[in-house]
C-alpha cells in the first residue's frame, strides 16, 4: 500500500493521491478517501485487527472452546451476540477499529 523504494513501486497511496489531484477531486472528498486509505494501511501493518482476527479472538477466549477447531452452538451464539453489540456499543467499535477511527 505504501510502496517500496527498493522495487521502485510508489505504492497505492501515492497513486491514489496523484489520481485525485490529476482529476481535481474536491478537497473534502479526497480527505475522506485518504482517511479510509490510511485506515487500510494501519490494517495492513497489523495496527488494526481484521474481522477474522476479531472473531478468532472471541472464539479462542471463550470458556467452552477446547482448542479443537469446533465452534459449539453456545460459542456461536455468544459470538453473534458480540458482533451484534458492535452496532450499539462505541467501546466495542473502538476496540475493533482502533481508537479514534471514523466508521465508514
Amino acid at each position: 500500500m505504501e510502496g517500496k523504494a527498493a522495487s521502485n513501486y510508489p505504492g497505492l497511496m501515492f497513486l491514489f493521491d496523484r489520481f485525485m489531484t490529476d482529476h481535481e477531486f474536491p478537497k473534502e472528498k479526497a480527505a475522506e478517501i485518504r482517511e479510509f486509505l490510511n485506515f487500510q494501511v494501519r490494517r495492513a501493518r497489523g495496527e488494526v485487527q481484521t474481522g477474522a482476527t476479531f472473531i478468532r479472538n472471541i472464539v479462542r477466549s471463550h470458556p467452552e472452546y477446547k482448542k479443537d477447531s469446533v465452534v459449539s452452538p453456545k460459542i456461536a451464539y455468544d459470538l453473534m451476540g458480540q458482533i451484534l453489540q458492535l452496532a450499539s456499543d462505541p467501546s466495542l467499535v473502538e476496540k475493533f477499529l482502533g481508537k479514534g477511527t471514523k466508521t465508514f
